[in-house]
């Protein structure tokens, strides 16, 4: 998926390295003629890195040819898989140190899979009749989706997730009649809906700084709940993810998760205690966990707040006046 969209809404046919490259070049913004591209079917990653362009993308493909999609026993399978991914490693590694000698800057290396695939055990799932007019792909995709029952599917909608039309897709590991061989795509297990992303680089990730807050609003002495505004601010050039916040005295009254944008600002609203305050200020001390670019992070933070009201003799009287 480039730029948020599928193959099929890119304009143009992507089943060969041509394909991909204008898709690269749209997405990018790299001219094509300093995008080299292959695939292991045609070439070696090592001669196309050769090349020495600004983009290099190569394709794997030889995997699903020999063993994904043939009827390997799954331990069989799972060893053929680790050898051929040990050599993958080591194509990259040479391909890499090549493009370092020729090139004046280190390359960073994206490793972006598939999806998955689910092996159909013997004992799991359960085969899903189709109507007539019905077409299945890969055992696990049916369209038009009509006359499946719902615990055994379920329906895409075609504008949620940019299709060209509706899809039934089989639930857990569920399969549309007749019975696929070997591994097979789609479905609704982790495997298939999740897909990985590597980035490998040789230099040295920008820190991040850490999240900040600031706070609005005054504490009156004696009461119990005085609302206030806590803004956190992010003045990273990525997006964070405030996963918890906690304060003395404070109850957090907005949802958290909450996503901070990139050199950005997120408002929370709170509820301080000052039922038993008797300072003209009072310090909101704490720790905020967050996230990004894939790395957790915990912040010690603190506020002062102003209060107002009586003074702590005078307390009792306020309480009752109110």
């Amino acid at each position: 998926m480039l730029r948020g969209r599928l193959p099929s809404q890119l304009g143009a046919a992507l089943d060969t390295t041509d394909g991909y490259v204008r898709a690269l070049a749209a997405s990018t913004g790299i001219p094509t003629e300093e995008i080299a591209a292959g695939t292991d079917r045609d070439s070696e990653i090592e001669s196309i890195a050769y090349e020495g362009r600004r983009l290099t993308f190569f394709s794997m493909m030889e995997m699903d040819d020999k063993l994904v999609h043939r009827p390997l026993p799954e331990h069989i399978r799972r060893e053929k898989i680790r050898q051929y991914l040990r050599d993958i490693a080591d194509a990259l590694g040479s391909a890499a140190e090549l493009i370092e000698r020729r090139c004046p800057e280190a390359p960073t290396v994206a490793i972006v899979g598939d999806h998955g695939y689910t092996c159909l055990g013997r004992d799991v799932g359960r085969g899903i009749l189709i109507a007539d007019g019905v077409k299945a792909t890969h055992g696990r995709a049916a369209y038009p989706p009509v006359g499946h029952p719902a615990d055994s599917v379920a329906v895409l909608q075609a504008e949620d997730f940019m299709l060209r039309e509706e899809v039934a897709v089989a639930r857990s590991y569920h399969y549309f009649e007749p019975r696929p061989r070997g591994a097979v795509h789609g479905g609704m297990t982790p495997q298939e809906l999740a897909v990985p992303l590597i980035v490998v680089s040789t230099v040295q990730p920008e820190s991040l700084r850490d999240l900040e807050i600031i706070v609005s609003g005054s504490v009156i002495r004696g009461r119990r709940e005085n609302e206030i505004e806590i803004k956190v601010t992010n003045s990273n050039r990525q997006g964070a993810l405030l996963q918890s916040l906690r304060l003395r005295l404070t109850r957090i009254v907005s949802t958290i998760p909450a996503e901070i944008p990139a050199e950005g600002m997120h408002t929370i609203t709170a509820v301080v205690d000052g039922s038993s305050v008797t300072s003209s200020e009072i310090v909101l001390s704490g720790a905020m966990h967050w996230k990004a670019a894939g790395r957790e992070q915990t912040t010690h933070v603190e506020a002062r707040v102003s209060t107002q009201g009586a003074a702590a003799t005078e307390q009792e009287f306020e309480r009752l006046f109110e």
